[in-house]
């Protein structure tokens, strides 16, 4: 059992920035003084607590706007590392939404390394975003141990707080989308990859002139492994998707599924992108 409350008290401040000193593996961590200013003028920090009232999880934002669109940004969300499979990031990002709605925001922002398989089946298979911005080495070069020697290459996700597709995902209907039925509808794979050892694919093609409405680009199954094999193997990884994303992207292809699949014994990861006449009628009604 969890417990999801905003953080009010000046010791579970101090122990946010413990947490996610633990959780990103740095030492370095945002300071309580700037969560309490931002908790206090009209930011959101949201903490979990297990039943013995230690603290587990938080996520914290603020509003923001940019091109005359108004939004609720997403900073950080994290939890344990020993909690990360239990649901409890689903439970942040849900009571997020709903404080969000309550605060008059259609739309949650927030940026995610496009290589993290899981990261990217959560974002868009689980709580239905879409995204359309890739944004090349976005935070520079970071110390913390998941992004240390990598390029920050970030997507922009945006979580359409009440839309069809993520009251749909709230509910239940989150029908998975098979590969197979995808490629007979006539998508097409924009890099062709081959397995160099156990849970470690290499790139060794990209298309970038792909007229299908329909773009599968595939991502590894853990981009910590790869980076464990050879860290120049996985700075490979995001030199050869980096072109294919922000090519697509540009050519109004928008990323809105997430296919993950055991395929001849191995996991293997792909976005769906769909040109965005597909979305018409939904980007209609969310962006009003």
């Amino acid at each position: 059992m969890f417990y999801i409350e905003r953080i009010q008290k000046l010791e579970d401040f101090e122990k946010c920035t413990e947490l996610e000193k633990r959780i990103w593996g740095t030492g370095e961590s945002t300071p309580p003084p700037l969560l309490i200013a931002l908790q206090n003028n009209g930011g959101l920090l949201l903490g979990a607590f297990d039943e013995r009232r230690n603290l587990v999880g938080f996520c914290v934002g603020f509003p923001g706007s940019k091109d005359n669109q108004s939004y609720f940004y997403s900073h950080q969300t994290g939890v344990l590392p020993e909690l990360q499979s239990s649901g409890l990031g689903y439970i942040l990002k849900m009571k997020q939404r709903e404080y969000a709605i309550k605060m008059g925001f259609n739309l949650i922002k927030w940026t995610f390394d496009p290589l993290q398989g899981l990261n990217g089946n959560f974002n868009l298979r689980k709580l239905g975003v879409i995204c359309r911005t890739y944004l090349p080495n976005y935070y520079g070069i970071m110390k913390d141990k998941l992004n240390e020697g990598m390029p920050t290459d970030r997507f922009v996700a945006e979580w359409w707080l009440k839309s069809k597709r993520v009251v749909d995902k709230e509910q239940g209907k989150n029908a998975k989308v098979n590969l197979d039925k995808l490629l007979t509808e006539g998508a097409e794979i924009a890099n062709e990859t081959k397995a160099l050892k156990k849970d470690v694919r290499i790139v060794v093609k990209s298309n970038p002139s792909i007229d299908s409405d329909l773009i599968l680009i595939e991502v590894p199954q853990s981009i910590r492994r790869v980076k464990e094999e050879s860290i120049d193997l996985a700075i490979d990884w995001v030199q050869k998707i980096r072109p294919l994303f922000l090519n697509y992207f540009s050519k109004r292809y928008i990323a809105a599924d997430f296919i993950s699949e055991i395929i001849e014994g191995e996991r293997r990861n792909f976005y769906l992108l769909l040109k965005d006449y597909l979305l018409e009628d939904e980007l209609r009604e969310i962006e009003k």
